[in-house]
């Protein structure tokens, strides 16, 4: 009886510590939602493409994410080909739930490519997300989930 008594209060105490451990969201966590498509930049310029981003980013944490700030990263091959480009994004403070939304786009000389180079390329988009959480820089790299 005696060892049937230690094993149950060994069962109650790992059952009790293991249920006192908290599944809830500590700070801010930050998501990203990245939709990109591919085309003619409108110019009468057939070497010359376009690419177009919107991004989403939310706190879906319990506290709120300051300064934050979305960095476009684009692939090596089209940056050294760059025209224009929208690099970065303020978006202030995200509160838990909060969101915050941009487009953008930049436009590359693509003479000598074809669109299979460009397309490996993927990601064509990336975004580089940089907060400040109870004095601590974050960040998080969110990859492209849609190539229209």
């Amino acid at each position: 009886m005696r060892y049937f008594t230690t094993i149950f209060a060994l069962m109650v105490i790992v059952a009790v510590t293991t249920g006192c451990v908290s599944d809830e969201v500590q700070g801010a966590k930050i998501s990203g939602n990245i939709g990109a498509s591919l085309g003619s930049s409108g110019e009468n310029q057939t070497d010359s493409q376009k690419i177009s981003w919107t991004v989403s980013i939310a706190n879906t944490g319990v506290k709120t994410a300051k300064n934050v700030t979305a960095y476009v990263i684009l692939p090596p091959g089209i940056v050294s080909r760059l025209n224009a480009h929208d690099k970065s994004r303020a978006l202030g403070d995200l509160k838990p739930e909060g969101w915050a939304g941009f487009k953008g786009n930049a436009t590359f000389n693509a003479s000598g490519l074809s669109k299979q180079d460009i397309m490996a390329c993927e990601p064509l988009v990336k975004i580089k997300v940089i907060w400040t959480e109870d004095g601590i820089l974050n960040e998080e790299i969110f990859p492209d989930e849609a190539i229209e």
